[in-house]
């Protein structure tokens, strides 16, 4: 998942329903049902950004170390963030500006990798050359941050649909395309998420918008997006089919040399002495490929070992899902909960209503009885009013079994 140093002469937005390409040199766009379907493409290397529709979204903190050593980490993190084997994803992320206790905060963007390689089939076929696979968000997050959109909506037309970004408070918190016929309804729910705030383009809203001077790669600029969802399988198949094309035309050099040769005993001579220099010169490739090889494969072996350990840091025994399950069934009658919080490494935090406070105290004995929790505490319970109805209102802590304290570094006092 390397950055691409060569300039592409085609951007293509692909969507099953409608495709737009941007010719890089010429500035001009072309839009229509298929790739196919729109002339000039054929032959030309491209940069492919997938459809809202095909890219699975989330953020999430991801320690500051070497990229490849982050995408593993990340790698044993995503089977518990999306619904999808981690064999059947292509994935990559893009870190943000904003740092947290657990590392930088990152958009990681998913795709299956039967959807890539539904695209990848078509640009072989018209001879295309993917460089690099992109999603259609990144190019949103890219025009947010130049337009200083922290929280908002960013609307753009895509032949008979409407992409739509929602921002809240500087992150990525809805993407999504939709018809027009459902157009109102999305961006009534993406307000009420990210705000009245609307830019768009090819899109009208009763004025209630800010006009866009382009769609959103447009916008963007022409700096290429530091990121790549294409598959390794692809990749392998790539290098592959470069070996054999290698093979096939030192093949046919040898042929050609050989019936030149049986023809002209003269040339057999000079003939063989070019085959052994092209030999000499595969063997000595070949040695330097397995020289890369046995490089790698050391790598390897010393990234296993830290592999685990990260993921004995990252994976508490409970999962939040479990803990947030056992407290929810243990709520006896006449107990409401408000807030449920709870972090890697921290207090879990119960807050609530109740219409007695020995309803309460029933809700505390229950949790300090789970063996799922420990030193569960009753911070507070006043009394209050909730439409006129009286209530107790209370604050519970305890601490997951298995959630391990997270250690911090000691400050040096000053001198």
């Amino acid at each position: 998942m390397n950055q691409k140093p060569t300039r592409p002469n085609l951007i293509i937005e692909w969507d099953r329903e409608w495709t737009r390409v941007h010719f890089v040199d010429s500035a001009q766009i072309k839009e229509g049902t298929g790739i196919g379907s729109i002339e000039g493409v054929g032959g030309k290397t491209a940069v492919v950004v997938l459809s809202r529709r095909l890219v699975m979204h989330r953020s999430m903190a991801l320690p500051e170390s070497a990229r490849n050593d982050t995408l593993v980490v990340l790698k044993q993190k995503l089977g518990d963030v999306f619904p999808i084997p981690i064999s059947d994803l292509a994935f990559d992320f893009l870190p943000s500006p904003v740092r947290s206790n657990d590392g930088r905060l990152s958009d990681v963007f998913a795709a299956k990798t039967s959807d890539v390689g539904e695209v990848l089939a078509i640009c072989d076929g018209l001879g295309i050359t993917v460089q690099q696979i992109v999603p259609a968000q990144a190019y949103a997050l890219r025009v947010a941050q130049e337009q200083a959109l922290s929280s908002g909506i960013i609307a753009e037309r895509f032949g008979d649909l409407v992409n739509l970004d929602g921002f809240k408070e500087g992150s990525l918190a809805v993407s999504k395309t939709v018809t027009l016929d459902r157009l109102d309804d999305e961006v009534a729910r993406l307000t009420a998420v990210s705000g009245p705030k609307l830019l768009a383009h090819g899109v009208e809203f009763k004025g209630t918008e800010q006009k866009l001077g382009g769609n959103l790669i447009s916008l963007a600029g022409s700096a290429a997006i530091p990121m790549d969802l294409e598959p390794d399988e692809y990749r392998r198949e790539k290098l592959e089919k470069k070996r054999k094309i290698a093979h096939r035309q030192a093949f046919v050099l040898f042929a050609g040399g050989f019936c030149v040769a049986a023809m002209v005993g003269n040339e057999l001579l000079l003939k063989q002495q070019d085959f052994a220099k092209l030999e000499k010169k595969e063997k000595n490739l070949t040695n330097q490929v397995k020289l890369g090889l046995d490089i790698e494969s050391g790598k390897l072996s010393k990234v296993g070992p830290k592999a685990k350990q990260l993921k004995l840091a990252f994976a508490p025994a409970q999962k939040i899902s479990d803990v947030t399950k056992v407290a929810t069934q243990l709520i006896p009658k006449g107990v409401w909960l408000t807030a449920l919080n709870l972090e890697r490494g921290k207090l879990l935090q119960l807050r609530g209503s109740a219409k007695t406070s020995d309803s309460v105290a029933q809700y505390v004995g229950s949790l300090s009885k789970q063996s799922r929790f420990r030193d569960v505490r009753l911070v507070f319970a006043n009394a209050g009013e909730i439409e006129g109805e009286k209530v107790i209102l209370f604050n519970i802590t305890a601490f997951p079994v298995g959630n391990l304290p997270v250690l911090e570094a000691s400050k040096k006092k000053k001198k």
